[in-house]
């Protein structure tokens, strides 16, 4: 979840959401100047769903020249964070990834709600390593809030 700027007011978030039917709820709080790494707050529906206010960073393209690459680096910017609601993979009977197919979200700052809504979040799979290495499938989506 994006804010306009980029910049979180202070004060008592509270999330409560719904991944795939399961509900759960946690609440974070934000200081007025949030640490360069974050605020991260852990979420009680299980040990695998994270809420945390993670920095925006900034990284430059990759550019090689005879095998040597650089440019591989990210740095957080300034004053700019995103919210973050990290959902692990889970793995079906069969082994196979299983992806949300629904996360509802309500989510408020001091009881004013910002944001209501259900998403289904898009998935891909990619080979990281190159064929025949494995797949992974991730599902994402991104949210502005008001």
């Amino acid at each position: 979840m994006r804010s306009p700027d980029d910049a979180w007011a202070p004060g008592t978030y509270t999330l409560v959401f719904s991944i795939d039917g399961v509900a759960g709820q946690c609440t974070m709080q934000v200081p007025a100047s949030p640490l360069p790494d974050g605020a991260p707050g852990l979420c009680a529906i299980t040990d695998e769903v994270m809420l945390s206010l993670s920095p925006m960073e900034s990284c430059p393209s990759i550019a090689c020249n005879a095998g040597a690459c650089g440019g591989m680096g990210c740095t957080p910017m300034p004053g700019r964070f995103q919210m973050i609601l990290n959902i692990a993979p889970r793995s079906g009977a069969d082994g196979a990834p299983v992806v949300v197919r629904q996360v509802a979200l309500d989510l408020s700052v001091d009881g004013k709600t910002l944001l209501n809504t259900a998403i289904a979040p898009t998935a891909t799979t990619a080979d990281p390593d190159g064929p025949g290495c494995g797949t992974c499938t991730n599902a994402s989506a991104t949210l502005t809030v008001s």
